[in-house]
């Protein structure tokens, strides 16, 4: 499974904890589909980035990390249009962000993994949803994704490089 090698060569590039949980989901007249989970434990400068990977019933990725003590002035969300959408829209910026941070525009601007994520997007169905938010004093970093899309593996690099990025510019 692509995935999965991806998640154990990312393990050990990071000298990270990858876990992989097997199960299957009764759909009932005997019908079971299988349903699987990946996880990475990546350790950076003293925080945790946590990569999760269902497929199976689901496909969806989800990463997050817990920043540092909450700040006001980086929350943000970032999204993506589908194709669909941005169809209707023209050429206008299928990434929309919410944020009066001038700093958090710039970083994603200029970082180079994320460059890398819109050029998947735009040639895929990954359509991102990262946002930054505080829970319960604590600032915290996810993007949320669909799986449902080829080569789904070339994201997590990037990603987890991403994550880096941020903790390196605001951490």
């Amino acid at each position: 499974m692509i995935l999965e090698n991806t998640f154990k060569k990312l393990s050990e590039k990071e000298n990270a904890t990858f876990q992989m949980q097997k199960g299957y989901v009764d759909l009932g007249d005997g019908a079971r589909s299988p349903d699987i989970y990946f996880y990475l434990l990546v350790n950076y400068l003293d925080r945790v980035i946590v990569i999760k990977n269902r497929i199976g019933v689901s496909e969806v990725g989800r990463i997050s990390c817990d920043i540092f003590a909450e700040r006001d002035s980086l929350c943000f969300e970032l999204n993506t249009r589908d194709h669909f959408t941005s169809l209707f829209l023209g050429k206008k910026n299928r990434f929309r962000m919410k944020t009066r941070n001038q700093n958090l525009k710039l970083f994603f601007k200029h970082s180079s993994s994320w460059k890398i994520l819109k050029g998947i997007a735009d040639k895929t169905a990954f359509i991102p949803s990262i946002y930054g938010e505080n829970i319960n004093g604590r600032f915290i970093l996810t993007c949320e994704y669909n799986m449902e899309f080829k080569n789904k593996e070339k994201v997590l690099e990037p990603l987890l490089n991403l994550y880096k990025e941020f903790i390196n510019q605001f951490g």
